[in-house]
């Protein structure tokens, strides 16, 4: 990770009806072809973001990144409330609410880029989650694949997971020879510090 080293104004927009004003900005490394910003940041002056906002903003390595389409949809488009030219707010591939701006209606220009699950060594976590759902194995013609059944409520540990792949390994706390594969839709990520995994995995699929 890295520090930004400036802050580029990306978009700037008084409030017609109220003495403030909407302004966005981009970090910028040292190294701008090796850390990227992976979202903008808004603030209400025309001042860079505060101290506390500097010191704790970082930008990624791409070395861990993946170039991806903007695919949260745009959230937000200029109305009357704002004097100035139009311009719009599009959420990014990243599970984590940042957003990147358009100087118009249209989706902003790339490139853009997510988390690359390829990059992180699933061993080395041995992730908690809830069922929220049955889980019932159907009978797989390869032997090579095994489907682990649960019921709603029983806690599991994923022991491995995929980019992209919508299906985990993992077992039952309860009984650890309980092992086998199953869906992310019927779990619930119980360690806060692995929340975004689902969103990250999905993301992937993309």
């Amino acid at each position: 990770f890295a520090r930004a080293a400036r802050w580029v104004k990306v978009c700037e927009r008084e409030l017609g009806s109220a003495s403030s004003e909407l302004v966005v900005w981009e970090a910028v490394a040292h190294d701008a072809d090796k850390f990227v910003a992976l979202g903008h940041i808004a603030t209400t002056s025309a001042r860079p973001p505060s101290a506390d906002i500097q010191n704790k903003f970082r930008l990624v390595n791409k070395a861990v990144l993946r170039v991806a389409q903007v695919c949260g949809g745009k959230f937000y488009s200029y109305n009357e409330w704002f004097i100035g030219d139009s311009f719009s707010l599009w959420g990014t591939p990243s599970p984590w609410g940042t957003f990147r701006t358009s100087l118009s209606g249209d989706a902003p220009g790339g490139p853009h880029y997510a988390l690359d699950l390829r990059a992180f060594p699933a061993h080395l976590s041995h992730i908690k989650v809830v069922a929220v759902a049955d889980f019932e194995a159907q009978p797989e013609a390869k032997p090579t694949k095994r489907y682990l059944s649960f019921k709603s409520g029983e806690r599991l540990t994923i022991t491995h997971y995929e980019a992209g792949n919508p299906w985990l390994t993992g077992y039952v706390d309860a009984d650890p020879t309980r092992q086998g594969m199953f869906s992310d839709s019927h779990i619930q990520i119980l360690d806060p510090a692995h929340s975004n995994l689902i969103a990250l995995l999905r993301s992937q699929q993309r």
